[in-house]
């Protein structure tokens, strides 16, 4: 790449690891611009979705119909046992129960927000929530169980049948932990993530655990232990996970994230048609479900193949950062490229976009450092893009 002019801009996009620029996400119309926050099946025709300000939506055919409200708190998750019986939970300790037909709010042992629901093949249900706060379906009474913490529980699995939990809080370290009832649950630590925050977990069978959270981290657990997963480029944030069977998974997250996993891919991530917050995730029959923010629903085939004789995957190269951390302004070394034009984005470790800037190289030149003086302290990820390809990704820290 020959040098031409420099330019100065002020911040900016994330991006990751291999592009599966063959899977194509498509978005279904829904009769709602509320924030969706869950998905859940039974069967390809039988599913229901809920977000914020009560919204739920059930399948009817090929459509999604809206379910008269009973509630206008945030609904952040949703689980079915079967067609006919289910459970949503949300903020202010709000719990919905899906018998037959019809939902009713059911009383709540808690006034904390509840962030995920899930349930045993045993028929026991299990919901967590802010300031510690986990709960216990039994015998057809909802119980909380005692644990003094500030940490916020926001993910939930079940392996072999035991609750094992895990979330965050700012500046704190919260601990991944099994769940054991014996006339009372006892919390036991497993697995310390450091200072990730732990959004959701997924285990798709005995000892094979998942966890994914900020910032965009992957953590898989099997029987030698937990490994975190080295991911080629950054992450940003990622909100939810889920796995069918042991070989094909799913994860989503901030600025649009969609990455699939099969045993012979491994990770990928899919180009996404939206840029918003995606929050959760479904795999059912062929195909995959996402919802997000702003009334987001995406739909894709699984097991897309590509032409013969295309790949579909390619491999962003990484941008270096110098001096890193930095307190007043970074210089960034771009990798040879022959792009005429793109963008340059810069984002926090959730995701958010702080900065983008579109350049035109043949006439302007790249844009090479970014001023951090009105960034606060932390992680940043670096992108630079063309059109729908991410091409290059790099991380800096901020210290002033």
């Amino acid at each position: 790449m020959k040098a031409i002019k420099k330019v100065l801009f002020t911040t900016v996009s994330a991006s990751l690891i291999v592009i599966n620029s063959i899977a194509q996400w498509n978005a279904i119309d829904v009769p709602t611009k509320n924030h969706l926050n869950s998905i859940a099946f039974t069967e390809e025709t039988t599913g229901w979705i809920v977000g914020n300000k009560g919204t739920m939506l059930y399948r009817s055919g090929n459509s999604w119909l809206e379910y008269p409200a009973i509630t206008d708190e945030k609904l952040n998750s949703v689980c079915l046992l079967s067609k006919t019986e289910g459970w949503a939970v949300g903020a202010r300790g709000t719990i919905l129960h899906l018998k037959g037909s019809h939902w009713q709010r059911i009383e709540s042992p808690t006034k904390q927000e509840l962030h995920t629901v899930c349930f045993s093949n045993t028929g026991n249900v299990y919901a967590v929530g802010n300031n510690g706060t986990f709960l216990s379906y039994r015998n057809g009474i909802w119980e909380k169980a005692e644990i003094q913490t500030p940490w916020h529980f926001y993910a939930i699995a079940l392996n072999n049948g035991t609750p094992m939990i895990a979330g965050g809080r700012e500046n704190l370290t919260v601990p991944i932990m099994d769940v054991i009832y014996r006339n009372s649950y006892s919390f036991t630590k497993i697995f310390d993530p450091g200072y990730v925050e732990i959004a959701g977990m997924a285990s798709p069978e005995i000892d094979i655990v998942w966890a994914v959270g900020k910032p965009g981290t992957i953590f898989r657990k099997d029987w030698t232990g937990w490994q975190r997963i080295e991911i080629e480029g950054m992450l940003p944030a990622l909100t939810n996970i889920f796995f069918t069977g042991k070989t094909e998974g799913i994860t989503v997250g901030h600025g649009g994230t969609i990455m699939t996993y099969t045993n012979e891919s491994g990770w990928q991530r899919d180009e996404s048609p939206v840029n918003n917050k995606l929050n959760g995730s479904y795999i059912v029959g062929n195909k995959y479900y996402v919802v997000g923010n702003n009334g987001t629903v995406l739909v894709r085939t699984r097991n897309t193949i590509p032409p013969e004789g295309e790949s579909s995957i390619s491999s962003p190269k990484l941008i270096s950062t110098y001096p890193n951390p930095a307190s007043d302004i970074l210089n960034i070394i771009i990798p040879d490229m022959e792009l005429p034009s793109g963008t340059v984005t810069v984002l926090d470790s959730w995701g958010k976009v702080l900065f983008k800037k579109d350049f035109d190289y043949i006439n302007e030149g790249f844009p090479d450092k970014i001023i951090t003086t009105g960034l606060s302290d932390g992680l940043y990820i670096v992108n630079i893009s063309s059109g729908a390809r991410h091409v290059a990704s790099g991380k800096f820290i901020v210290k002033h």
